[in-house]
């Protein structure tokens, strides 16, 4: 007799997640919204919210509710919401306030890849910043509070101790900032310096300048200097640690003229009306300062470690300067009422790269008055200076604004910066232009189509170092 032995097996069925989805808009962010899923049991889960042309993907760990927000939808949009979490399921629509009425928002033609950080200000409105996308799209949204003037300005920080910031600064007594995603202030410099002082123009990100800290935050300031029995106005720097807001480093401009650094003023009362202060890490002669000085048209060296101006680069100053072809050039052919100049250095040769948006404010007659972009060689050691490369447009002339951001990709991002308030011609409009100077062509731009639109300055971020959750342009 032969035995046999059936052997059956079991198993429980696999319960499939309870999930449930709520959305909500962000308060006081016309492009931000908040989706919180819940699963029960606790399961990992991906979230998924598609509209017209846009769409966000985010995948979370177990956890019985977890909350994710999102700071750069599109405002007014609808968005079709779904939360996956093994078989488990939920939908939810996320519908968003649209934006305010009148924002200026730019015109776009031309493909980039990136985002467009920029303020603008419109007569009888606040003081904005927006992010655009490359198509123009508003991803991004703060009006400053306290309305700071039309000067206000903004730039990227990807890696702080606190995530990725933007940096606000620069309008008329308006404190340097780092405000959050969301448009959370999370750091403010206190006041200004002696002098009665007001903050102004440009504030700088700079990690490491002290040794054995970090991420520190340097504005620029007005403070009244005085030589030979008359007062003018100077400017003064001071930089803080971010977070906590302790003074770290101060200095003035009076230092430089009592060293004989700096030209006293005569007859014009804001002598330097310094615009830009840029931390050089790479500097071959050691970390300094480039200060921009408008109304000398000049480029300043600033060793932080002596408090000495080691050399002044423009019209007056210790360089020669030269055409392509190496022939000596005319004094009208520096950069005259300059902004946002981007020096790179080459090495340790102790040459660089020089761009500048040379806004041709005062040079000299009988030069017709324009603006440019100019690419310059300059070699420190050498004391010259050899122009490359300049580009304009038929027309433009800005006296007062302006920018020029040199990309990863070797294109440059050019802020034709009008100023209505100042008096500007309306003929002008602010544009926002990429360039590939290789091909000096306009591969995008981005124009105000109203001439009562201001704007200052622009900077350039990543989609992906900004909302590393967008599919649309961070795939």
């Amino acid at each position: 007799m032969v035995a046999s032995l059936l052997l059956l097996s079991c198993s429980e069925p696999v319960a499939v997640p309870r999930v449930s989805l709520d959305v909500g808009p962000l308060d006081g962010l016309a492009t931000g919204a908040w989706l919180e899923v819940q699963t029960e049991p606790p399961t990992g889960f991906t979230l998924t919210c598609v509209s017209d042309g846009d769409a966000w993907q985010a995948e979370r760990a177990a956890a019985p509710s977890v909350e994710v927000r999102w700071a750069g939808l599109v405002a007014g949009a609808t968005y079709d919401c779904v939360a996956e979490a093994g078989e488990g399921r939920a939908f939810a629509t996320l519908a968003l306030p649209p934006l305010p009425s009148g924002l200026p928002v730019p015109v776009v033609t031309g493909d980039t890849t990136g985002y467009t950080l920029f303020n603008a200000v419109m007569p009888g409105q606040p003081a904005r910043l927006l992010v655009i996308d490359p198509d123009g799209r508003v991803r991004w949204l703060h009006e400053p509070e306290g309305d700071p003037n039309i000067g206000l300005e903004a730039s990227f920080v990807e890696e702080t101790s606190r995530g990725p910031m933007f940096l606000v600064g620069g309008g008329e007594g308006y404190p340097p900032r780092l405000i959050d995603v969301e448009g959370q202030v999370q750091w403010s410099a206190p006041p200004a310096g002696a002098g009665g002082g007001a903050w102004h123009h440009d504030t700088t990100f700079v990690p490491g300048f002290v040794p054995g800290t970090a991420e520190q935050v340097v504005g620029m300031s007005r403070e009244t200097n005085t030589a030979g029995g008359r007062s003018f106005e100077g400017f003064r720097l001071d930089a803080f640690l971010a977070w906590s807001g302790q003074r770290t480093w101060t200095w003035s401009s009076q230092e430089a003229v009592d060293r004989g650094q700096l030209p006293p003023a005569t007859n014009d009362p804001d002598a330097y009306h310094a615009n830009a202060v840029s931390w050089q890490p790479d500097d071959p002669e050691g970390a300094s300062y480039v200060l921009s000085l408008k109304r000398l048209h000049q480029l300043v060296r600033l060793d932080p470690a002596t408090g000495d101006v080691t050399w002044r680069l423009g019209v007056g100053g210790d360089f020669a300067l030269s055409e392509a072809d190496g022939t000596p050039a005319t004094d009208d052919r520096w950069f005259y009422g300059q902004h946002g100049p981007k020096m790179i250095p080459r090495g340790s040769s102790g040459v660089w790269d020089l761009w500048v948006h040379d806004n041709g404010f005062d040079r000299p007659e009988p030069a017709v008055p324009a603006s440019r972009v100019v690419h310059l060689e300059v070699d420190v050691p050498a004391r010259t200076a050899r122009i490359l490369w300049e580009w304009t447009e038929p027309g433009w002339y800005e006296p007062v604004f302006g920018d020029v951001d040199v990309l990863d990709d070797g294109h440059l991002l050019v802020t034709k910066g009008h100023c209505p308030q100042c008096g500007e011609a309306a003929a002008q409009v602010t544009s926002y232009v990429e360039l590939d100077p290789e091909a000096a062509e306009v591969t995008w731009r981005a124009d105000q189509p109203d001439p009562d639109v201001s704007g200052y300055r622009a900077d350039r971020i990543a989609p992906c170092a900004l909302f590393p959750e967008n599919l649309t342009h961070c795939p």
